[in-house]
């Protein structure tokens, strides 16, 4: 659970972009961070480049919009791995295609001109006097200033933004639906029936005695098809890592680097600077039984100082998007976290000292507060505010300038192990580990990366968990064949699950051919569930069973003269479908206005989706991007 799991289902501020995967980073007010020449380049598309940072500043804030979506789910392991390489590959390639509509739209004559970017400019509050509530070239000189922004870089990102949705329009306006495809869509959808989903689950049939697999049948046929049965490639690493915030720790500030910062700032009067602020640090004990909280009650006496609580939350909490940083959950407000966390945090934990453990729903939590800002706006009271705000900005900018030079040591170093070793990075050899491999030190989303590496050469350095890590596979290992007890239980499933499909597939062959009924196959082992109006063409899940195609296919087989689909495999059971008692409009039958409306935009939706996902894929196609960017994001 990150700061975000902790917030309140509060709506964020959001500009989508294309196929709603880009959130673009100019709302101003916190989103926004130092535009500086990038050390390097996401991919260069069509000869324009798209620089790093860019990417990055996306994908923060795609990820926090997906915390907030999933909340707590989002951050517990292999899910929290899921959703990095997810966003990973949402924003890279969302960037790509922004930039090749951008691109399309100049070679069809589509021109964003300055008229347009100031009408736009205009109706942005950030840029507004407060006084006279309209645009003012100074307040907007101040604002890009205030973020290190320059206004060409600026309206140029906007120019490349409008110039791609122009271009998307202008695809779906060949888009259209006549009144009979709405007419024939209306009958699906208010085509119901009775599903009846029958399950011959190879656990229960085997239980029930259904099926058998014998020790003897289970031999021949691994001794039959032994070549099958392989053990996972295993691979060794040499890792390295140092913490982003040890890159840090030479930064200074200035007394008067915090007095412009808060000048820019109140004269913005944004809303971070005018509501209450906390600046805490925090270490979550999952478990929420007496145990949790014992275990938390023993961390608490255990420390004494900051230093102790950071250590603390690196080694015990089990809110891993912090834990590496010491728990720093940097400044937030009292409405973006769940009353009793932000009750603590804002009233009843002591100052600079350890809290009591605090219970939400997460588990149990201690708190160190190390600032609270109150209300007031002045200098005094936002000093540390303001000090932290830069040094996250100066501390982004040390580690792109730190990520090029260790780039440059992997690439020109003879022994770069020991030159990174001279600049403070630990290193360690892994156990062997597959793509299922958890290891402490070494992130699963590097491990993954780490299947598919050259041998013998440097990766990285990639950022994770609030660590920079280079690796250099070492050792490979091939797959190697399995003995009788190590493939056993996959041969049983096998053979289990062939069983079954047999025993489910002579059921319905029986049931429609007349030889058994629909009551009758049950006595084979099928389990049956009823579920009366079902929607049969309009809905795609079927509760108890996982929304996929191949459901989804069998739903669409259904028909009063084919009452049952053909039998599938849906999470490791075979599954029947059946319907009966149909309740389906005539042919011709009038569709009411409001229905009418809302199919054709549904339709509509759909088609220009599709339509656009074909024309971009053709364009991305022929777009001059290196195959090493175009492999890693499956383009």
């Amino acid at each position: 659970m990150s700061m975000q799991f902790l917030r309140s289902k509060k709506s964020s501020i959001f500009t989508t972009a294309i196929f709603g995967v880009i959130i673009l980073s100019f709302i101003i007010w916190g989103t926004m961070r130092e535009e500086q020449t990038s050390p390097s380049i996401l991919v260069t598309v069509n000869g324009e480049d798209i620089p790093y940072r860019e990417f990055q500043r996306l994908f923060s804030r795609q990820l926090e919009m997906y915390d907030q979506m999933f909340g707590a789910n989002a951050n517990q392991g292999k899910m929290r791995e899921q959703l990095v390489n997810m966003v990973d590959r949402q924003v890279a390639s969302g960037l790509v295609m922004r930039k090749i509509l951008a691109q399309q739209a100049d070679k069809v004559g589509i021109v964003i001109g300055n008229t347009e970017i100031l009408e736009n400019l205009k109706k942005n509050e950030a840029f507004q006097d407060p006084g006279v509530k309209k645009f003012s070239p100074k307040t907007y000189q101040r604002v890009l200033e205030a973020n290190d922004l320059k206004p060409n870089s600026y309206e140029a990102s906007l120019k490349e933004e409008f110039a791609a949705e122009r271009m998307r329009h202008l695809i779906e306006s060949a888009v259209a639906v006549t009144a009979s495809e709405v007419s024939d869509i209306y009958r699906l959808d208010k085509t119901e029936a009775t599903l009846e989903v029958g399950i011959f689950d190879p656990e229960m049939l085997e239980k029930n005695k259904k099926v058998v697999v014998t020790d003897a049948a289970a031999k021949e046929y691994f001794t039959k098809h032994q070549g099958e049965y392989l053990s996972s490639e295993k691979r060794v690493a040499s890792v390295g890592w140092i913490s982003t915030a040890a890159i840090g720790q030479k930064i200074e500030i200035s007394s008067e680097e915090i007095q412009k910062h808060y000048e820019t700032l109140s004269k913005a009067n944004g809303e971070d600077f005018k509501t209450a602020q906390v600046h805490a640090l925090h270490i979550l004990i999952s478990d929420s039984s007496p145990k949790g909280l014992a275990r938390a009650q023993a961390l608490q006496k255990a420390i004494k100082t900051q230093n102790d609580f950071r250590q603390a939350a690196i080694k015990n909490s089990e809110d891993y998007s912090n834990a590496s940083k010491g728990g720093d959950l940097g400044y937030f407000s009292e409405t973006t976290m769940v009353k009793p966390f932000a009750d603590a945090a804002f009233r009843t934990a002591p100052l600079n000292a350890v809290s009591t453990p605090v219970k939400t729903d997460f588990g149990y939590h201690l708190l160190w507060v190390i600032d609270r800002t109150g209300t007031a706006t002045t200098l005094d009271a936002r000093k540390n505010q303001m000090a932290y705000q830069i040094r996250q900005t100066k501390l982004d900018a040390e580690l792109a300038t730190y990520q090029k030079s260790v780039e440059s040591m992997i690439a020109k170093e003879s022994d770069p192990m020991a030159a990174l070793k001279t600049k403070g990075f630990e290193f360690e050899t892994t156990t062997p580990f597959d793509s299922k491999t958890r290891l402490t030190t070494f992130p699963y989303i590097l491990v993954q990366k780490a299947m598919s590496a050259e041998k013998g050469k440097w990766q990285g350095p990639e950022e994770s968990q609030g660590k920079l890590y280079v690796y250099r596979i070492e050792q490979v290992t091939a797959p190697q064949p399995m003995t009788f007890e190590e493939a056993r239980s996959q041969v049983t499933r096998k053979l289990l699950s062939e069983q079954s499909e047999a025993l489910a597939k002579t059921a319905v062959d029986d049931f429609k051919n007349g030889k058994r009924t629909w009551d009758q196959i049950q006595t084979a082992g099928m389990t049956v569930t009823t579920h009366k109006a079902f929607k049969i063409y309009r809905t795609t899940e079927v509760p108890g069973l996982s929304t996929t195609d191949t459901v989804t296919k069998a739903l669409g087989e259904l028909r009063k003269s084919n009452t049952a689909a053909s039998p599938f495999l849906s999470d490791g059971k075979w599954v029947l479908l059946k319907a009966k008692d149909w309740n389906q409009p005539v042919a011709g039958t009038a569709v009411p206005e409001a229905d009418a409306k809302k199919l054709r935009e549904e339709l509509l939706t759909k088609r220009k989706g599709v339509l656009l996902e074909e024309y971009t894929q053709k364009l991305l196609k022929t777009a001059k991007i290196t195959d090493s960017f175009r492999k890693k994001y499956n383009l």
